[in-house]
């Protein structure tokens, strides 16, 4: 497993852990999301910032194309990462 974590300030902070490879089985590659501290409105954009950099950074080193969807109350935000590009929201 591998870890990521980011400090959003205030004592905000939020861990994933993310699988060694691409799961090819059709399973999620976040096995856990854990935040601390005490959570406030305006963290989704900074939190769905953070998620991009990662899942480029996932995409470029596993070499595979993926999406990764955010709710976003009432609607939802669709993203695609390929290796060597820069994230894209498709929504």
């Amino acid at each position: 497993m591998k870890t990521f974590k980011c400090k959003f300030g205030k004592g905000v902070t939020c861990e994933i852990k993310v699988t060694d490879e691409f799961p090819t089985d059709g399973s999620q590659h976040i096995h856990k999301v854990e935040w601390s501290g005490k959570l406030r409105p305006g963290l989704l954009r900074p939190y769905i910032s953070w998620m991009n950099s990662v899942n480029k950074l996932l995409a470029d080193e596993w070499n595979v194309k993926f999406m990764h969807v955010f709710m976003k109350k009432p609607h939802w935000e669709i993203w695609v990462y390929e290796p060597n590009k820069q994230p894209k929201n498709v929504t």
